[in-house]
């Protein structure tokens, strides 16, 4: 999927396909992942310190883009 958004050939992927694929099968994926997460981690200090790891680069990771865009 990264393959087909990130190639400059538009004979790679004409239609899309490799990316409406690839996020059909992304979504259930990342929800399971998301189920069984917390269970990685026994409760306790290093659950609530992994949690604050996990918040501050998911929030890094989301405003990077935006700031870059909003910049640009």
């Amino acid at each position: 999927m990264l393959h087909s958004r990130l190639s400059t050939d538009p004979l790679t992927d004409p239609h899309g396909y490799e990316l409406l694929f690839g996020t059909v099968l992304a979504l259930p994926t990342a929800a399971i992942v998301a189920v069984a997460a917390p269970f990685v981690v026994e409760p306790g200090p290093s659950r609530i310190r992994l949690a604050k790891i996990v918040v501050t680069v998911l929030i890094a990771l989301t405003a990077l883009p935006v700031v870059a865009l909003l910049t640009a």
